[in-house]
């Protein structure tokens, strides 16, 4: 199956905000926990950070 890997719904936001095709992370991590997705405080934080966005 070649090189690739999942890399998860954070994992494609981070990459979308990196690849310039959304503008920022923070509010759809944000919808994601308001419709019942799990997310640890700690990953919240890993992603805005690796997002370059802060909390």
């Amino acid at each position: 199956m070649g090189s690739s890997r999942p890399i998860g719904t954070i994992g494609v936001l981070i990459l979308g905000k990196k690849n310039r095709k959304i503008a920022e992370v923070k509010p759809l991590l944000d919808t994601l926990l308001d419709n019942g997705f799990y997310l640890s405080q700690r990953l919240y934080r890993e992603a805005l950070s690796l997002a370059e966005e802060t909390p």
